[in-house]
């Protein structure tokens, strides 16, 4: 029984001092006070009051400093403390009127960024949009467009960001786009002004292409639907594909030629051909053959036989077909032998270049205007090895210094 009760004297004897401690703390509760005394007495009951009193007065301090950091503060010491919802509420508060008083994307991103479902977020918002676009406005970016366009795709501006990307971009394919690079950018921007004119030029390039590239009955079509050519490229195209015609003695085709361009056509053919249809046909096909007898190369293939002969694995039969080209006095063979030029594989791709500038010491007038066309349709495509090989074979011939850039 002794025993007992010094038990129960030692223990109020060591409680004096924590209830004297606990006494003097809540009278008068700080701050301080409270950290101390939580310190010194870990796991009390007393404690837990004390830790209660500490997050009142840390909320009650941060909200009256008025100030982002105290706030701050506060929410990483009691996240989930019981004031921490008006401390959160506060502390977006103060943001939104931070980034709203800074006035700048990055400010007002920061903020949407942290809070993206407070109160203040469409305010926000809304002034992003605006403030994003003055700066873009004054300062246009395609990176800066592309990103607004992705934060706000169905916004205010959104028309006018499509739009001014597209000159951007557009601006950035320099005076005379690459077409392939003009087809993709008409793709992408479709309905814009911008897009419009890119596919105008785009057509351009595309008759042209046909001018150079295309087959006779092709350039036929495209002559009789009187669209707006380039001159040179057409002279040059009529004169190669009747002259082909010639050669092959094909009337039919001389006729319609002539009457796709009679302003390019000899005013005496239109005549001649009439008086040889009239002739006796026995007549007509000796004159056929007799002709046919006198080309530049002899027995001359058909043209697409040539193109069939350019793709197979023996490399004699590729060899004769280069050959053949180098005869032909379509721009289509020309622009073939040119693509077989930079061909990975050196045995055709030398055979090739000799055959281009045969084809070129041939018809130097003609290709000099054919050489200017393909060298202007490769000046943006010089990092890629077939168009830098194609590039100086051009540049060569036209006793042009090779382009350094």
């Amino acid at each position: 029984m002794k025993i007992s009760w010094c038990s129960l004297l030692l223990l109020l004897v060591s409680c004096a001092p924590r209830q004297d401690a606990w006494e003097r703390v809540s009278s008068n509760p700080t701050m301080p006070t409270l950290r101390r005394y939580i310190m010194d007495h870990p796991g009390t009951e007393e404690t837990q009051i004390a830790r209660l009193h500490l997050e009142r007065l840390s909320a009650r301090a941060a909200l009256a400093a008025g100030g982002i950091a105290p706030l701050q503060l506060h929410l990483q010491a009691y996240p989930a403390g019981a004031h921490a919802a008006e401390v959160r509420g506060r502390l977006m508060v103060l943001r939104a009127a931070r980034a709203l008083a800074e006035d700048t994307p990055w400010a007002l991103l920061r903020f949407l960024y942290l809070h993206p479902d407070s109160k203040e977020t469409a305010a926000v918002r809304a002034r992003l949009e605006e403030t994003w676009w003055k700066q873009l406005q004054a300062d246009p970016s395609a990176h800066g467009l592309k990103q607004y366009l992705e934060v706000f795709p169905t916004g205010g501006h959104e028309t006018e960001a499509q739009e001014l990307l597209a000159h951007v971009i557009f601006e950035k394919l320099g005076p005379e786009p690459d077409p392939e690079l003009l087809r993709m950018f008409v793709l992408n921007h479709p309905k814009s002004p911008t897009g419009k004119r890119a596919l105008a030029l785009l057509r351009e390039w595309e008759r042209s292409e046909v001018l150079v590239s295309g087959e006779t009955t092709t350039v036929v079509e495209l002559l009789r639907r009187g669209e707006s050519l380039p001159a040179e490229l057409v002279r040059v195209s009529f004169a190669a594909h009747l002259e082909a015609a010639l050669w092959s003695f094909d009337l039919d085709l001389l006729g319609q030629l002539c009457d796709a361009a009679p302003r390019q056509c000899d005013a005496q053919l239109p005549a001649a051909i009439q008086y040889w249809k009239k002739m006796a046909p026995q007549a007509r096909d000796r004159l056929a053959e007799t002709v046919r007898a006198a080309g530049p190369f002899r027995p001359m293939p058909a043209f697409r036989t040539l193109e069939v002969a350019l793709n197979v694995e023996d490399l004699h039969t590729v060899w004769v077909a280069l050959r053949s080209l180098s005869h032909r006095p379509e721009p289509r063979a020309f622009a073939l032998l040119l693509s077989r030029a930079g061909h990975p594989d050196s045995a055709i791709a030398w055979p090739a270049a000799d055959a281009c500038r045969a084809w070129l010491a041939r018809w130097p007038s003609r290709g000099a205007v054919l050489a200017a066309f393909e060298l202007r349709r490769r000046q943006n495509r010089r990092d890629q090895f077939p168009s830098l090989i194609q590039t100086a074979l051009l540049a060569e011939f036209l006793q042009r210094p090779l382009p350094v850039a």
